[in-house]
């Protein structure tokens, strides 16, 4: 309580009832200083303070006297305000990078193409956003429907996968579902059930029905998959496999994709998030004949994961020395629903994901949960015209300020709620700082010597620019403004 009142007990008082007055107001501050609750009623009233503690646990119980005296048929009406005002309160943040440190070799950052592409949020996404890798649907049903005469729905597809291989962009093309006469229960299911089987008699046809769809891009637009996978067989979305299963599908598709002459290669698990989810890869990776076709082994971080289960992953893709792709980052898979995932506060979680990947998974490559409509990054207006969001400009740090091909090098933090991340190309240098608790100072060691550019974006602006200078051995100091990312880019030095 404020002055000139008194303290609250630490430890339990003679008299539970610690506090006894007269009051209209009443203000509470915590011993920093940071917080003050304000309770307030129309006059002047006796109160009473007790230190409390039950099953509930302890607490202090503010009693304020309405009426003395016996009440018949008087209403008694009382005003009461209650006004919580403070700031939080962060601790400095100290930061470093190891220029000097190996690290690990990173393509970038990239995007999915599935579904949602029809709205022109997806030609805005490809114009302002810069993408190392990305992912697209294997629309089984309509080209079984339209192979002879492909439809819009087809058509523009194709087109953009052949512009963004005309970036020399490598790209991942991923099967979700079939024409139902495929399945061992044709007609059966209702559309989208999860977990659905591939008839094994339907198998020459399945073949046939892939590999034609993949030689019509190649020869009628100029593109070939890298990749090619079923989307999250663990689960069943929508085709399930069996650790086995998707062994024996990759030996199988493998050599009819061999046979066509393509170049793609196979995606192994592609797993529906990545809680101890390697596991599902290892019938294959013991199995010296499937792997021939594997190109990249990859996991969809839904729900996200523990460092170690991040680590394992990692470590699987290290024994096999094959690629590791995040196919599907994001972070809650059911938000679509409700568009909980528009707003700022859902882009810093998966800009926290994005740097917790980065630092135990160690991937390849990490493709957002979609550059398109769904899940997306930006609105279109009522005018027609899109408009980007605060997740949008959090995104477009990690997209179009880190340097592709590079290597994420060794960072520390030593705050829970501040995360980084440091890449290096040759005389690049990127650092990215998240920062999700309140405005902090910080220190950041081992930035080499000269002047820096410095990014930033808040719920209220997106990249902010402003210039920086490390001058010497001292750690450059930065303000950390609240829920924020603060990008450090190295400028060239003058010739």
């Amino acid at each position: 309580m404020e002055s000139p009142g008194i303290a609250l007990p630490e430890q339990k008082p003679a008299d539970a009832t610690f506090y006894r007055g007269e009051a209209q107001t009443l203000r509470f501050v915590d011993a920093a200083g940071n917080w003050t609750l304000s309770a307030s009623w129309g006059q002047s009233r006796a109160v009473t303070l007790t230190d409390r503690w039950d099953a509930d646990g302890r607490s202090y119980r503010l009693r304020v006297r309405l009426w003395t005296g016996p009440l018949a048929t008087e209403a008694v009406v009382e005003r009461v305000s209650l006004r919580l005002d403070g700031h939080a309160h962060a601790s400095p943040a100290t930061l470093s990078i190891a220029t000097g440190s190996t690290g690990y070799p990173f393509d970038g950052f990239g995007a999915n193409y599935c579904w949602g592409t029809e709205t022109p949020v997806t030609p805005y996404m490809l114009e302002t956003m810069k993408i190392a890798w990305s992912r697209h649907e294997l629309k089984a049903i309509f080209w079984d429907l339209q192979r002879d005469n492909p439809a819009p729905m087809l058509t523009s597809d194709f087109e953009r996968i052949a512009r963004i291989q005309k970036q020399d962009t490598p790209w991942i093309i991923s099967l979700w579902r079939l024409p139902e006469r495929f399945y061992v229960d044709p007609n059966q299911r209702p559309m989208g059930a999860f977990g659905r089987q591939i008839a094994g008699e339907r198998w020459p046809e399945f073949l046939d029905l892939i590999g034609s769809y993949l030689l019509h891009m190649k020869t009628h637009y100029g593109a070939e998959p890298d990749l090619f996978s079923f989307n999250e067989p663990d689960l069943g979305v929508s085709i399930g496999l069996t650790p086995e299963g998707q062994r024996e599908a990759i030996k199988r598709i493998g050599a009819h994709l061999r046979k066509l002459g393509l170049k793609t290669k196979m995606l192994l698990g592609d797993t529906a998030n990545p809680r101890d989810s390697h596991k599902y890869v290892l019938a294959t990776a013991a199995d010296a004949e499937a792997m021939q076709y594997v190109g990249a082994i990859s996991f969809h971080s839904w729900g996200s994961g523990t460092p170690a289960q991040y680590q394992s992953w990692a470590e699987v893709a290290a024994w096999l020395n094959l690629p590791l792709i995040v196919g599907e980052a994001g972070t809650d898979p059911g938000s679509y629903r409700n568009r909980t995932y528009d707003s700022y506060a859902y882009g810093l979680k998966e800009a926290w994901q994005t740097q917790d990947l980065l630092r135990y998974a160690r991937p390849t490559a990490s493709l957002y949960w979609q550059f398109t409509h769904d899940y997306g990054l930006a609105r279109v207006g009522a005018d027609g015209v899109v408009q980007p969001t605060g997740r949008f400009w959090l995104m477009k740090h990690f997209n179009n300020l880190t340097p592709q091909k590079s290597r994420v090098i060794t960072s520390a933090s030593d705050q829970e709620d501040v995360a980084i991340s440091a890449f290096a190309k040759d005389d690049e240098l990127v650092v990215h700082v998240l920062n999700t608790g309140a405005a902090r100072t910080a220190s950041l060691a081992g930035l080499p010597v000269g002047d820096w550019r410095r990014v930033t974006t808040i719920e209220e602006a997106g990249l902010v620019e402003s210039a920086a200078r490390v001058n010497g051995a001292e750690p450059l100091a930065l303000d950390l403004p609240a829920r924020s990312l603060t990008t450090l880019v190295r400028l060239p030095a003058a010739k």
